[in-house]
């Protein structure tokens, strides 16, 4: 129930309002929003620190279900109707299927995170990587110049 009060404490941007699916549990600041992307398909954004997340890798319409009576119990968080046209991960070959993205065993099996890791290096380390970046190019430059040129 802790989920459930603090959703209400962290402040919504207006553009976020409408598919606003519960607080981003990455920054505890901003909300995960619905969005879906041409290239990527449909993915979880933090609308404050921009963590992302690609979900129901396939399906035609993700969408938020605006009923506050079919929130989710454990998190507070929105349902959401996911159709699929053809290769539904849903059993019974069931094409639709709403529930909470974050609880829903179904929903949550679609749910691949996709961040980048931060190295953390000594100074020790960050001086040698960018000697053989340094190295690499040199190299390379002098293939280019030994390479002898069509004309």
């Amino acid at each position: 129930m802790l989920q459930m009060s603090l959703a209400y404490k962290i402040p919504m941007k207006h553009e976020s309002k409408d598919q606003a699916i519960n607080f981003c549990v990455k920054c505890f600041k901003g909300h995960f929003v619905i969005q879906y992307h041409n290239k990527k398909g449909w993915g979880l954004k933090c609308d404050t620190c921009h963590f992302a997340a690609r979900l129901c890798e396939g399906a035609a319409r993700v969408k938020r279900v605006d009923d506050e009576e079919k929130k989710c119990l454990e998190c507070g968080s929105f349902s959401a109707n996911v159709v699929y046209k053809e290769n539904s991960p849903f059993p019974g070959g069931q094409e639709s299927h709403s529930g909470c993205l974050l609880c829903d065993p179904w929903l949550r099996a679609t749910i691949r995170y996709y961040q980048k890791t931060i190295q953390l290096l000594t100074p020790a380390e960050e001086a040698e990587k960018l000697r053989q970046k340094e190295e690499k190019k040199r190299l390379k430059e002098a293939n280019k110049m030994n390479k002898p040129q069509n004309q």
